[in-house]
C-alpha cells in the first residue's frame, strides 16, 4: 500500500520526531523521508512532481504557501488554482 504523508508545522514543533517515529513504525525500506527547506523550490511544478512519488513522509510541503507568504511578507509562489489542484491530488 502506498503511503503519502505530509507533516507540516512551525519550526521546533516536533515534525522530525514524529516522522522518525512513523518511519520506525512502518519499518518499510521503500518509505522515503522528504525534507524541504527554504532553499528548495516552492513552485507548482516542484510540488506537483513531489506528489507523484510513492511512499514518502514529507517534512513540509505546499501547505506552507498558505502561511509563510503572510508571515514573511512575500508573494505566494502558488495561486489559488494551483493550491487546489495540489490539494485535490493529495485526496
Amino acid at each position: 500500500m502506498s503511503k503519502k504523508v505530509i507533516i507540516d508545522g512551525c519550526d521546533l514543533t516536533g515534525k522530525t520526531t514524529l516522522i522518525n517515529k512513523l518511519i520506525a513504525y512502518y519499518n518499510d525500506p521503500d518509505l522515503s523521508y522528504l525534507h524541504f527547506s527554504y532553499r528548495d523550490r516552492t513552485d507548482y511544478d516542484f510540488y506537483n512532481t513531489m506528489l507523484d512519488k510513492e511512499n514518502f513522509i514529507s517534512d513540509r510541503h505546499f501547505i506552507d504557501e498558505i502561511i509563510y507568504p503572510l508571515i514573511f511578507n512575500r508573494k505566494a509562489n502558488l495561486n489559488t488554482t494551483e493550491f487546489v489542484k495540489l490539494l485535490d491530488k493529495c485526496n
